[in-house]
């Protein structure tokens, strides 16, 4: 009779698992892809994913980006994927909205162990948008600073600059990419 209870126990207790290991739970949602007037509609036209050639000191690099609203809308997300001749970077960002200071704020987390919050600054009538850093946790040297602009050349076309400053130096460009919409 003991056995017969501790077979029956198991048998609930990892069929279960088999089950969800299966397929068994439900899939998640598909990112949201429209800010329906909420906080990021400046963002609007950021959404979807985006494709293109970076040029830069390192040579070109192969670059997808994503912006998808999540979370219910609380939050925008951004994923970058970029593989260059000898190395391949991704970074994984957040934007919100933070009311005390009024501003716009992006955190990003890199694949090297860095991370940059940014303060966001919408130029030329939301087609520009300037991010620039105010904190970093573990740069690549001391009193780095960086300024990423991404702006709109077009309706379907995104120009993604990346600059440099350290110290008192002036701003340097590092990379340039050009990105297109991609239908996925």
């Amino acid at each position: 009779m003991r056995i017969g209870i501790v077979v029956l126990t198991a048998s609930l207790v990892v069929l279960p698992l088999f089950a969800f290991q299966r397929g068994g739970a439900p899939a998640p949602e598909p990112p949201e892809q429209t800010t329906e007037g909420g906080p990021f509609a400046p963002f609007e036209d950021l959404l979807g994913s985006w494709r293109g050639i970076g040029k830069g000191k390192l040579g070109d690099e192969h670059v997808e980006r994503q912006f998808y609203v999540v979370l219910g809308g609380a939050f925008l997300q951004s994923q970058t994927r970029t593989v260059a001749k000898r190395s391949i970077h991704e970074d994984l960002g957040m934007l919100s909205f933070d009311k005390s200071r009024g501003l716009f704020v992006m955190r990003e987390f890199q694949s090297e162990g860095v991370y940059n919050q940014y303060t966001i600054e919408l130029q030329d009538g939301g087609k520009t948008i300037v991010m620039t850093t105010e904190a970093i946790e573990n740069p690549v040297a001391p009193g780095v600073r960086l300024r990423q602009t991404l702006k709109f050349v077009g309706e379907d076309e995104l120009l993604d600059t990346l600059e440099v400053k350290v110290g008192d130096e002036p701003w340097e460009l590092s990379i340039e990419s050009t990105l297109k919409r991609s239908p996925d």
